[in-house]
């Protein structure tokens, strides 16, 4: 037995609330606090690029990506995760500097904030239906990042969610989400098309800084809150333009008839 596993083993006798309880197939892991009686993965020791996570270690199901589990792992370059997976950590896959694929499993619910922070390889990336939440600078710096499927049961998109992913050509934003984060968009300077869903109620400050090409605005029709129109998109609330087009003349509201205009 390696001196590494050794002290793996004693960890986990001497120190049972230790981060550590375990290890298989290159795997360390400990009880899930949040599932208890399931498995959370905590690390790896391996050295494979392309890794699929189990849906089982040590007997119990895998249900959680513990934070930081394989941040910083130069060699990582496809994750597969199963369908027992429900949490993804803080930072769990952060500055996985040539990661180009990722699958999700059906179960993932939750997302941590900077979770995919700084990938700078990702290409794409779907999220699952199942998805309900994802935390701040999730994506963000993820440089490369083209295209990215959102769940249709997604709450909000997080605070700079994908700031600075420079490369991001399109996104939909579907009709489950209600809020957009402040600087969610900042430094995105290649979108082209947002597509935005019926129940977006508020964008937070700064939210299209910098989206100098973007273009094409579209605006479900059952929204209550925004629209499309020549310029950018317009909120119905404040009557004014949330975002204008670059170079286009801003929306302003229209002038309130004088007594003069009314009888003269």
């Amino acid at each position: 037995m390696s001196l590494f596993r050794s002290v793996l083993l004693i960890c986990a006798i001497i120190l049972p609330g230790a981060m550590v309880n375990g290890m298989g197939d290159g795997f360390l892991f400990e009880e899930n606090p949040r599932l208890p009686g399931t498995i959370m993965i905590t690390g790896y020791t391996g050295t494979d690029s392309a890794i699929i996570v189990p849906g089982q270690l040590d007997g119990k199901p895998v249900t959680g990506i513990g934070n930081t589990a394989f941040r910083n792992s130069g060699s990582l370059q496809h994750i597969t995760l199963p369908g027992s997976v429900v949490t993804i950590g803080t930072a769990a896959f952060a500055n996985c500097t040539n990661l180009t694929g990722v699958v999700l499993g059906s179960g993932v619910q939750s997302i941590g904030n900077s979770a995919f922070r700084g990938c700078s390889a990702l290409e794409s990336i779907v999220l699952p239906d199942s998805v309900t939440e994802i935390g701040n600078d999730i994506f963000r710096e993820c440089t490369t990042l083209q295209s990215i499927t959102l769940s249709t049961n997604l709450m909000a998109i997080s605070e700079f969610a994908f700031r600075d992913c420079a490369n991001l050509e399109a996104l939909v934003i579907p009709d489950s989400v209600t809020q957009v984060g402040r600087r969610a968009l900042m430094g995105c300077t290649n979108l082209r098309s947002l597509t935005i869903g019926k129940n977006v109620r508020d964008f937070g400050c700064c939210a299209f800084t910098s989206c100098r090409k973007l273009t094409s605005i579209t605006v479900s029709e059952e929204s209550k809150y925004y629209s499309a129109n020549e310029t950018g998109l317009y909120n119905k609330r404040t009557r004014r333009n949330e975002f204008t087009y670059p170079g286009a003349r801003p929306h302003s509201p229209a002038r309130r008839p004088s007594i003069w205009d009314l009888f003269f």
